[in-house]
C-alpha cells in the first residue's frame, strides 16, 4: 500500500512537471511568434490581405467584386508602376475565392526568374492538367504570372496556346510594369486593368496608422515628404519609413534625407545660388567637391534642380529650353556618363537664366 502511495505521488509530480513544461513551451512559442512578426518588413507585414484592405483603385475593386458575385472570373492583365497593389490585389482575390484551398488552387510564378518556354510547357501545363482531391470539379484554378513582361516572346506564344486550351478550368492573371512587352495575342485574351500610382491622401492615412501601431514619432510634414519621394509607390514609401526608423530610432526630415541620400531643400538652394552667383569654373570646382563629400547622385540633383526651376519666375520659352537640355543631360546619366562633364552641363544650362 505504501508503494501505491509513493507511485501516486511520483505520478502527480511528473504530471505537474509535464504541465509546467507544456506551459513553458507555449510561452516560448508565443515569444517566437511575436519575434518573427517583428522581424517581418513593413512591406509584407502591412500588405493588404483582403480586397477591403486595399486603399485605392476603387473602380477596379468594384469590377472584380462584381465578377466574384457572378462567379464569372475572366483572365486578368494587371499593369502599372511598381508598388501600386497589383500583386496584393490578385492574392487577396485568391484568398477570397479559395480560402484554405489557396495553395492547391493557385500557382504563382515570377516570370523574371522562370521566363523560358520550358517553364510554360512543364510547370504551367502540368498544373493545368492536374486534378484536385477534395475540391469541387467545377472549381476554377488560378495561375499568377508576376513580372510577365520579362517572359520571352517564344514563352508568351506558348502561353497563349495554353490559355486557349485550358479556359474551361483555369484562369490566368499576368502582372507587369510595361504592358507594351506583352504580345497582342495575350492582351486580347485578358481583361486589362491599369494600377496608377497611389494618391497623396490615400497614402497619408495608411502611413499614420502604421506609425501609430509601430509607435513611431513623426510629424505630418515628414510624412508628406516621404510620400513625395515615394511618388505613389507604396513599397518605396514603406521602405523609406522603415529604414529611417531602424537607422535613427525616430523619423524627421533630416533623417529621411540622410536615409535616402537625397539633397535637402537647403542644399538644392545652395547649389542653385552657387551657380547663379559665381563664375563657371568656381561653380564647377565648388559643386563637384560638394557632390563628392555628400555622395549625391547626379540624377537626383537634376530632378530636384528642375523642380526648383519650375517654381522660379521663368518665361515659358526659357523653361522649355532648360527642360530640353536637362533631358539630354539626364540621358547621359542613364548611360553612366562622366559625372564631372554632366555637372558642367548642368551649370551651363542654368546659366541661361542669367
Amino acid at each position: 500500500m505504501n508503494d501505491d502511495l509513493i507511485n501516486n505521488d511520483l505520478h502527480k509530480i511528473q504530471k505537474n512537471g509535464d504541465d509546467s513544461n507544456s506551459e513553458s513551451r507555449q510561452n516560448k512559442m508565443l515569444i517566437d511568434e511575436a519575434s518573427s512578426i517583428s522581424t517581418v518588413p513593413f512591406i509584407e507585414k502591412y500588405r493588404p490581405k483582403t480586397l477591403k484592405d486595399m486603399i485605392s483603385h476603387e473602380d477596379i475593386l468594384a469590377t472584380i467584386n462584381l465578377f466574384v458575385e457572378k462567379k464569372n472570373i475572366p483572365h486578368f492583365l494587371f499593369h502599372g508602376p511598381p508598388g501600386t497593389g497589383k500583386t496584393s490585389c490578385i492574392l487577396a482575390l485568391a484568398r477570397l475565392l479559395y480560402g484554405d484551398h489557396i495553395k492547391r488552387m493557385t500557382q504563382e510564378l515570377n516570370a523574371s526568374d522562370d521566363r523560358g518556354i520550358n517553364v510554360v510547357r512543364e510547370k504551367i501545363k502540368e498544373f493545368c492538367n492536374s486534378g484536385l482531391l477534395g475540391v469541387s470539379n467545377n472549381s476554377i484554378k488560378l495561375v499568377i504570372l508576376d513580372e510577365a513582361d520579362m517572359m520571352t516572346t517564344a514563352a508568351q506564344n506558348a502561353l497563349r496556346r495554353i490559355i486557349e486550351k485550358y479556359t474551361k478550368n483555369v484562369r490566368f492573371c499576368l502582372i507587369c510594369n510595361d504592358v507594351s512587352k506583352i504580345i497582342p495575342a495575350i492582351q486580347s485574351r485578358c481583361m486589362k486593368f491599369r494600377f496608377s500610382p497611389l494618391g497623396k491622401n490615400q497614402c497619408l492615412q495608411r502611413i499614420k496608422n502604421i506609425c501609430e501601431i509601430e509607435k513611431i514619432e513623426i510629424d505630418d510634414e515628414t510624412i508628406e515628404k516621404i510620400i513625395e519621394i515615394g511618388k505613389g509607390d507604396m513599397r518605396k514609401i514603406l521602405n523609406i519609413l522603415e529604414s529611417t526608423y531602424m537607422s535613427f530610432g525616430k523619423v524627421n526630415m533630416d533623417y529621411v534625407y540622410s536615409s535616402t541620400g537625397l539633397p535637402s531643400e537647403k542644399q538644392i538652394e545652395y547649389i542653385m545660388n552657387t551657380i547663379l552667383e559665381n563664375e563657371f569654373s568656381f561653380s564647377l570646382q565648388t559643386l563637384n567637391k560638394f557632390r563628392i563629400d555628400n555622395g549625391f547622385s547626379m540624377s537626383d540633383i537634376i530632378n530636384l534642380l528642375l523642380k526648383k526651376l519650375r517654381n522660379m519666375n521663368l518665361s515659358q520659352e526659357k523653361f522649355i529650353e532648360i527642360c530640353i537640355l536637362f533631358k539630354k543631360i539626364d540621358y547621359l546619366c542613364m548611360l553612366a556618363g562622366n559625372e564631372m562633364i554632366v555637372l558642367s552641363q548642368i551649370i551651363s544650362a542654368i546659366n541661361l537664366i542669367k
